[in-house]
């Protein structure tokens, strides 16, 4: 069986428009910061720290640099975005 790829969404390049889907590949486009992508995805600025940390290699080298646009970054499902996950 072979394993299907990650979607991957593409922003709309402002910074806020769509939203992020939890759980998947996610292209950063042109304007895109941690935090935008956290709210779009999260609804909370705070969860860019999850977003960096699921990201380690692919940002190790942008660290308090701004994102490039056309990296591909995982988000992670934080239980229905609110963080807070069922037991």
């Amino acid at each position: 069986m072979t394993q299907q790829p990650e979607k991957i969404e593409q922003g709309g390049g402002d910074g806020i428009s769509a939203h992020i889907e939890q759980g998947k590949g996610y292209r950063v486009q042109a304007g895109d910061t941690r935090k935008s992508i956290a709210i779009r995805a999260y609804h909370n600025t705070n969860k860019w720290k999850s977003i960096e940390e699921a990201n380690k290699k692919e940002l190790e080298s942008f660290h308090n640099r701004p994102l490039p646009a056309g990296i591909v970054l995982h988000i992670p499902d934080q239980g229905g975005g609110d963080g807070i996950s069922a037991h």
